[in-house]
């Protein structure tokens, strides 16, 4: 997920600015109108590789998917295959399903 500097205003015509998570940047527009801001700009944080940076991504390492939950996906597909429900419509039944964050990023 990328982060996204924004400035709007609110409905009632006061600033607000700050940062989103999303995707896309189309995404954290939607989110943004969703809360009836009206967009003046917005641009993806740049990422500085600082220390912290390197730091993080060592650790991210770590944050990895379980044997466990890779084996309740390939249980879960081969299921909704046998039924002949379409991979898509599969994936999207399994993301919804899904408890584990980790997972879902698969």
């Amino acid at each position: 997920m990328a982060q996204f500097i924004y400035k709007a205003k609110t409905s009632d015509g006061a600033p607000q600015e700050g940062t989103i998570d999303a995707g896309t940047i189309d995404l954290a527009i939607a989110a943004l109108q969703r809360r009836n801001f009206l967009i003046l700009s917005i641009e993806p944080v740049k990422e500085d590789k600082g220390f912290l940076g390197q730091f993080q991504t060592l650790l991210s390492i770590f944050n990895r998917v379980k044997q466990q939950d890779i084996v309740v996906l390939s249980r879960q597909l081969s299921t909704l295959f046998e039924a002949k429900v379409p991979i898509v419509e599969s994936f999207k039944v399994i993301i919804t399903e899904t408890q584990s964050p980790r997972s879902r990023s698969i």
